[in-house]
């Protein structure tokens, strides 16, 4: 995805006649990416060496790259209707044991719902092992072209699940 910044700069108060202004572009693709084993495992702790981004088979420089360790706010959602009563210690226990896996400061809501799936742990493990990595493309153009994206990762044995391309942006359409 694109992002376009604009930047004021203003002396005093900002309602100085002397006030300046700056705009900045910003056309960073940002791939968010999870890496998995074939069986798949999830795999977290990799650095931005152990990855290759390409656009239209063009290798592209990685400019950022971030471990998403960021915080989250989860809603657990428990069936706790007569059809579960005998279940009821088990899905308490399985509760606890996924919300002893996020971080302080994660946050979660507990709302009661019939027929949850056991997925607690599994969802826990994909938010902790994905990163986000970030390219400047090479290519100048920007007609509003879709462009291929290919991140491909240096161990042997693992596969990355990231989105396959993006809509860059139209240049004749640019509002001033």
């Amino acid at each position: 995805m694109l992002a376009w910044a604009g930047l004021w700069l203003g002396l005093g108060s900002g309602q100085n006649a002397n006030q300046k202004s700056i705009r900045v572009e910003v056309e960073m693709v940002s791939l968010p990416v999870s890496v998995m084993t074939r069986a798949g495992k999830l795999v977290a702790g990799l650095e931005k060496e152990n990855f290759q981004v390409f656009e239209d088979k063009v290798q592209q420089k990685i400019e950022a790259f971030t471990a998403a360790e960021e915080p989250f706010s989860v809603a657990l959602l428990l069936d706790t209707s007569g059809s579960t009563q005998s279940q009821l210690d088990r899905i308490q226990r399985e509760a606890i044991r996924f919300i002893d896996l996020l971080k302080p400061e994660d946050s979660v809501a507990i709302v009661s719902m019939e027929d949850l799936p056991p997925a607690y742990e599994a969802i826990a493990r994909e938010l902790s092992s994905q990163c986000s990595i970030g390219c400047y493309p090479t290519n100048p153009r920007h007609e509003g072209k879709y462009r291929r994206v290919e991140v491909k990762v240096t161990k042997p044995g693992l596969y990355v699940q990231t989105r396959k391309g993006y809509h860059e942006p139209d240049s004749s359409r640019k509002k001033r």
